[in-house]
């Protein structure tokens, strides 16, 4: 459902809802006896839906919002061309990972390729270690299957190589509540 526009539906009967992303349910319960109190013994939903995905590497823009830039207040120094980061695009040879195109073709050639190193995740670990978040170790531990691979190795991967072949990116850790962390990149 969109907003607010609950759509009442018959018990048992199918409810289309074509183009929409979210379900949400309630149960209105009524008494004409102030002696009686309603119960709710169970609900069933049964869904049938067919997930529509892009074509393989290809990317779409579907809602482009430009909000004001908040600059934070702690200062923030980007990678230079270090020897360090020379050596993990020379040994990766990332510049061929990204190919041609333009920079939106790149990233997306570079997301796939970090995406790549990881064939098992986070039970591929032979020795079920963790490593620091550092591009040239985690690369050279993955193929191997000599640590485990969490979804911050990916993104910690994917942006020190990006920041090796010329892309300024960075993660940014939000925390929304007590129990979930969202994890952004930043250009």
């Amino acid at each position: 459902a969109t907003g607010n526009d609950w759509r009442a539906i018959e018990a048992g009967k199918p409810a289309a809802m074509p183009g929409d992303r979210y379900l949400q349910w309630r149960a209105k319960l009524t008494s004409d006896s102030s002696a009686r109190t309603p119960v709710l013994r169970g609900v069933r939903l049964a869904i049938e839906a067919e997930v529509v995905r892009p074509e393989a590497g290809r990317m779409q823009v579907d809602v482009y919002d430009n909000p004001r830039i908040v600059h934070s207040s702690y200062p923030f120094t980007w990678e230079s061309d270090t020897p360090r980061v020379r050596y993990l695009r020379d040994k990766h040879q990332l510049l061929d990972a990204i190919g041609g195109g333009d920079e939106l073709a790149q990233q997306t050639a570079l997301r796939d390729w970090v995406s790549r190193r990881w064939d098992k995740g986070w039970s591929g670990g032979k020795y079920n270690y963790v490593p620091p978040w550092d591009a040239l170790e985690l690369l050279e531990m993955a193929p191997k299957h000599l640590s485990l691979g969490m979804c911050t190795h990916y993104s910690c991967t994917y942006v020190q190589t990006a920041a090796a072949v010329g892309f300024d990116r960075r993660q940014a850790f939000i925390v929304q509540d007590n129990r979930n962390i969202e994890l952004r990149f930043e250009s």
